[in-house]
């Protein structure tokens, strides 16, 4: 694997280990579904109403029209690119030693209290912990002054959040269990499918077109 690891690189490699190879490996593009592209446009949506590039929300995210609008004034930096090295040191997003990069939905830091969010359309899923974890270990790693983190998925669709919380006495423990997945990425040498319920939306599937076996 060519570095740098992201969520959603480690994501697919859990899952399926042949998605991983057809789309980062090989680099086979993997088209996208309806439901990806309207969380695609909702999320823009978001993200300009807290950078401040528009003034208004449609009438389907009203709801969160408060909510946002307070983090936006707390000085929320929406798309905050992120990036570490291998000892958890912070970089440049572009820089070559980069072994982890990620994109935050929007970062408020009030001097020693952060909080991370994520919007999410769809449903709740047990996963999303785990980018809690990673996003809250990127922002200790990265602001040294923070020692409290609360981690907020907003999950628009269906007018619910799901926050954790942490203190930097976590980040070791943390650090260990991303550092023990990324090492079983590292050194992956079989890249076998997966079959599961799931690969009937799999792009790569062979119902759709692709180089999988699976998925007919």
């Amino acid at each position: 694997m060519s570095l740098p690891w992201s969520l959603s690189k480690l994501g697919t490699f859990e899952k399926c280990r042949a998605r991983y190879k057809y789309r980062y490996i090989d680099g086979l593009k993997e088209p996208k579904g309806a439901a990806a592209s309207r969380g695609i446009d909702k999320h823009k949506i978001v993200e300009d109403f807290v950078a401040g590039i528009t003034e208004a929300l449609p009438a389907d995210l009203s709801y969160y029209h408060g909510f946002l609008s307070n983090v936006r004034q707390s000085g929320g930096k929406a798309e905050l690119q992120l990036a570490l090295r291998a000892d958890w040191t912070p970089c440049a997003f572009g820089d070559s030693d980069a072994w982890w990069r990620g994109v935050l939905d929007a970062l408020v830091v009030l001097e020693s209290k952060a909080h991370v969010f994520d919007w999410k359309t769809g449903k709740i899923y047990d996963d999303h912990d785990d980018q809690k974890d990673l996003y809250a270990a990127a922002v200790f790693s990265t602001y040294s002054e923070v020692e409290e983190i609360v981690a907020t998925h907003v999950y628009l669709d269906l007018g619910q959040n799901r926050e954790k919380r942490y203190t930097r006495a976590d980040l070791p423990a943390i650090r260990a269990r991303w550092e023990g997945r990324v090492n079983s990425l590292l050194s992956a040498e079989a890249f076998f499918p997966n079959p599961q319920y799931s690969c009937r939306w799999c792009g790569f599937a062979k119902a759709n077109g692709g180089p999988c076996r699976f998925g007919g």
